[in-house]
């Protein structure tokens, strides 16, 4: 069963992403200060390799 356009999941999937995102954002947002864009993108794909299966 694949994936639906309509579909929004279960709330325990969504509160996961969420303190995912909030965790990151925190670490890496609020916490540096990047010289670029490309810089800051490269930190945060380092930040979700651990997350990754």
């Amino acid at each position: 069963m694949g994936w639906k356009a309509g579909w929004k999941g279960r709330w325990r999937d969504n509160v996961f992403v969420e303190r995912i995102w909030k965790s990151i954002k925190y670490e890496e947002v609020y916490l540096h200060a990047y010289a670029s864009v490309s810089a800051s993108q490269d930190e945060m794909f380092r930040s979700f390799k651990p997350y990754k299966r």
